[in-house]
């Protein structure tokens, strides 16, 4: 399923860019802004590594030969791990800038 992977390599270079779109916003003092992209960084990162993940069982199920099913299996768990890996570091670089986004929303509202 090289069609699949790609697409989910796209989605996480674009999750990546996001991140990077929402350390802009902090360095901006675009608070809120911050906050729903480096969140939806971290919900797309999330789902990306899961799909990725899938991927690693749904490549080798389509081959019916067992030698085309071993060289589907390594070519699914490569590119599998390998965009699960990226998807990974942009959950976890995005999430603290969330909740830092999240923080300074909350210190800067005048108590109710």
């Amino acid at each position: 399923m090289p069609g699949l992977t790609t697409i989910l390599a796209f989605a996480c270079y674009g999750a990546a860019a996001a991140v990077l779109v929402a350390l802009a916003g902090c360095a901006a003092r675009r608070w809120k802004f911050a906050r729903d992209v480096s969140r939806a960084a971290v919900q797309a990162g999330a789902l990306i590594l899961l799909a990725s993940l899938a991927t690693v069982v749904i490549c080798p199920a389509t081959a019916r030969d067992p030698s085309t099913k071993a060289v589907a299996l390594s070519q699914g768990v490569s590119e599998g791990l390998n965009i699960a890996a990226l998807a990974l570091a942009v959950s976890l670089v995005a999430a603290p800038v969330w909740a830092f986004s999240r923080w300074r929303l909350r210190s800067s509202r005048p108590p109710s």
